[in-house]
């Protein structure tokens, strides 16, 4: 298998958001019978990589939306060294172990929700495999269906996971009269204008890429700041071009980078800014140090909707939706590509990682 198929993936995001939409009331339905037929007070995401960072990415709109307290967590710590409802204060089926999957053989998620089970708390688990381990330890499967990957860096099932889980949020919050028709529409009217945005932020990415190559050729560091639910995005964004490219890219929370992290910022620093126009503090804060930055680095780059008050000749921008909560999904796509681009330049597969064993011999996977 040739690199290239992980381009096809990227560009079938689209129809994928789409189907998505288009079928939101049937997948989303087990979801939205849990939660208006149990009183739910705590929800805790559990994972490894992308599934921790689809926790993060869906926390804040699920706690606005719905009144919930909500915990992303990863697996192991979670399992190691914390635990469920540590204070005592809930009923199991107050609580509710959301593990957003792909295969569902990973065994932190799997050994959190036989916890779970042992304890009477409900699990819901994105996946794959309805067959699989993980989902057999699960009271309400919502099956995935962008299919398998060939690439080892995936794309479409983490966007699957993130728009499946705010789908469910949206409908949830809905039917319990939590949220208006008439906000339910603007939520959805943006949905359906997503996978436009995403195609878009594609090939603005490619052409940008052109133009910046050298410059990400040649360093071999970068750092991907984010806000909000675009925090799990550059969290996410920076571990997809880290297992593509083994450079070392990383992502910050925008006030965490500010605390300490200027320091490394020099001339030749690479630093991607998560511009989306959600208004407030968090907003006006990316502005000044992007400011700051660009007085010290010449590669600092915005990603973000076209015409924002940022947007330079080196930024990534496009007409993008840019819809609270909902950015995080268009948001991605630029690293998504990177990613591929990256590797395919440096003569890297995208299909065969570098270790392509070490998960069978680190025994991070359940045998089914």
């Amino acid at each position: 298998m040739e690199n290239h198929i992980m381009m096809e993936y990227i560009r079938e995001e689209a129809v994928i958001l789409r189907r998505l939409v288009k079928d939101r009331k049937e997948l989303t339905a087990a979801f939205v019978k849990h939660l208006t037929t149990h009183t739910v007070k705590k929800i805790y995401f559990s994972g490894h990589g992308s599934p921790y960072h689809v926790g993060i990415i869906v926390k804040p709109m699920l706690e606005k939306l719905l009144s919930i307290e909500v915990s992303a967590e990863i697996s192991t710590l979670f399992n190691n060294h914390s635990g469920f409802n540590v204070n005592g204060v809930y009923k199991g089926g107050e609580q509710l172990l959301i593990c957003p999957a792909q295969s569902g053989r990973t065994t932190g998620p799997y050994y959190a929700a036989v916890k779970a089970r042992e304890l009477g708390i409900p699990v819901l688990c994105l996946t794959l495999r309805p067959e699989g381990k993980l989902a057999k330890e699960s009271d309400i499967v919502i099956v995935k269906d962008s299919g398998e990957e060939e690439s080892f860096p995936e794309t479409k099932g983490h966007l699957t996971s993130v728009a499946l889980l705010m789908l469910c949020v949206l409908e949830a919050a809905y039917a319990m009269g939590k949220l208006s028709q008439e906000a339910y529409g603007e939520y959805m009217e943006a949905f359906e204008r997503l996978p436009g945005a995403c195609s878009r932020a594609m090939e603005a990415t490619l052409v940008w890429y052109e133009k910046q190559k050298s410059v990400l050729m040649e360093e071999s560091c970068a750092s991907i700041i984010g806000y909000g639910e675009n925090y799990g995005t550059a969290l996410e964004g920076a571990m997809k071009v880290q297992e593509s490219t083994l450079k070392a890219w990383s992502g910050y929370e925008c006030e965490e980078y500010m605390h300490g992290k200027n320091q490394a910022v020099l001339q030749n620093s690479v630093l991607f800014f998560l511009y989306a126009k959600v208004g407030g503090p968090e907003t006006e804060r990316m502005q000044q140090l992007v400011q700051w930055c660009r007085e010290r680095s010449r590669h600092c780059f915005v990603v973000g909707k076209k015409g924002n008050p940022l947007e330079d000749e080196t930024s990534i921008c496009w007409e993008a939706v840019d819809h609270p909560y909902l950015s995080a999904i268009e948001y991605h796509i630029p690293f998504q590509v990177l990613s591929y681009k990256l590797a395919t330049d440096m003569g890297l597969s995208t299909i065969v990682a570098n270790h392509d064993f070490a998960g069978a011999q680190l025994k991070t996977r359940i045998e089914e």
